[in-house]
């Protein structure tokens, strides 16, 4: 154990063909604590990182906003990062934080397997990435505690602009109960992506105090994405939204099939300008819970 972080943030570091690895020696996680507004592990090289077996913990409270694992692409292409079996929690705006510069200048083939995301502002912040894969990971009890009104908190999995990507085998149950700031907030968010799935999760007991959110999964704008085989449970504005606002694109093209939604205030809600879309072969089962009347559809 030791406080402090690990800073790889200086630029043309790394090689994608080439991993750069940062672990644990022995059979225990070793453990990174971050105090104030420092990340626990920088990276903005050309790729080629592996991150596992270890437990970074940060100051939820710090300001600016920063991540347990903060991932950027300082002006040039990333590609190949690889992140196992890491316990992240504590960060002022997600455990885990990747984000590119633009779509010219990107991020591929990035993998999360087996982590444990909480008690974050965000489970996941991660943006402009082709071929992200999120697996066996568990995003829970996420929430923006702070009294100001930051960025949007309260997500499990947080993805945007991502293609050609998906959300596997994961749990993002019981987030944004506490969050203070006004909208967001639920198991998982799919904002403006292309071709990314999610697919066998759990999403249970999201929720938004200020009931404007609180949905276990949402494609936010976006074509041709999938929900499939998921359950979500006692959401607290929905369990499955399709949603279009003035600050995203059209939902086109998306499918949600082999689902089971029971008891979310409302099982499927669909909101703005939805396109081409098919809902088939699901299970939406709907009782009152809390004092609240339940819809199977909203739109």
């Amino acid at each position: 154990t030791f406080e402090g972080n690990i800073d790889l943030s200086w630029k043309d570091i790394g090689d994608p063909n080439q991993l750069i690895t940062i672990t644990s020696y022995g059979n225990v996680p070793a453990t990174i604590i971050c105090k104030g507004e420092m990340s626990g592990i920088v990276y903005n090289g050309l790729g080629g990182l592996k991150i596992s077996d270890l437990i970074l913990i940060g100051d939820v409270m710090a300001k600016p906003e920063h991540g347990g694992i903060n991932i950027g692409t300082a002006g040039k292409q990333l590609s190949n990062i690889q992140i196992y079996n890491v316990d992240i929690s504590g960060f002022s705006l997600a455990g885990i934080l990747i984000v590119a510069e633009s779509e010219l200048v990107n991020i591929k083939n990035v993998i999360i397997k087996q982590c444990d995301l909480h008690h974050n502002a965000n489970g996941t912040h991660i943006s402009g990435v082709e071929n992200l894969l999120i697996v066996d990971t568990k995003a829970n009890n996420n929430d923006w505690i702070r009294d100001d009104d930051g960025p949007v908190g309260g997500f499990g999995f947080a993805i945007y602009t991502c293609k050609n990507s998906a959300i596997m085998c994961c749990h993002g149950n019981y987030n944004g109960l506490l969050t203070r700031n006004a909208g967001g907030h639920g198991g998982a968010i799919v904002s403006d992506c292309d071709f990314c799935t999610l697919d066998s999760c759990v999403f249970v007991g999201n929720g938004d105090p200020t009931e404007q959110d609180g949905q276990g999964a949402c494609i936010y704008g976006g074509y041709n994405c999938l929900v499939k085989n998921c359950f979500v449970s006692r959401n607290l504005n929905g369990g499955i939204s399709l949603f279009h606002d003035q600050f995203c694109r059209n939902v086109v093209g998306c499918v949600v099939t082999n689902c089971v939604a029971v008891n979310d205030t409302v099982s499927i809600s669909m909101v703005g300008t939805i396109l081409d879309c098919y809902i088939y072969n699901n299970d939406f089962y709907t009782e009152s819970f809390n004092g609240k009347y339940h819809k199977t559809f909203d739109v």
